[in-house]
């Protein structure tokens, strides 16, 4: 198991992936059965996936939101469980926005994440993303 410093570094490496439009790179870092989730109702976040595998959700999700800078908050860490708070500065439909997201975490025992929840401000976001 990773200790805490490697989970987090584990996080930020995807997240830099995910950033830079890198998918392929982002999965290489995830276990190849890890799964994503965003702990709202999809139906109200335009052109988000509904869930599922993260392979299936990380293509959409990059060709939705393009992420032009990230910050971080001190994480909780519980075992193999990391919970993120990031700020983000989001784009869609080419407009900015700033979104503050937690992301929970989950790794195996090799240290590759295999669940993703995020948590969001769906009302904001709905409202950013529809045209």
């Amino acid at each position: 198991m990773l200790d805490r410093s490697e989970m987090v570094a584990r996080i930020k490496a995807v997240i830099d992936a995910r950033m830079e439009g890198r998918g392929a790179d982002a999965m290489a870092l995830i276990a190849p059965d890890a799964t994503y989730e965003i702990a709202a109702d999809v139906t109200n976040l335009p052109g988000f996936p509904p869930g599922g595998l993260a392979k299936d959700a990380v293509g959409a999700l990059i060709g939705l939101i393009t992420y032009k800078g990230v910050t971080y908050e001190k994480p909780i860490v519980d075992g193999n469980r990391v919970a993120m708070v990031m700020h983000v500065d989001a784009e869609a439909n080419g407009v900015a926005h700033p979104l503050r997201l937690c992301g929970l975490w989950e790794f195996d025992d090799a240290g590759r994440p295999t669940s993703l929840v995020e948590y969001a401000d769906t009302a904001a976001m709905r409202d950013w993303l529809t045209p």
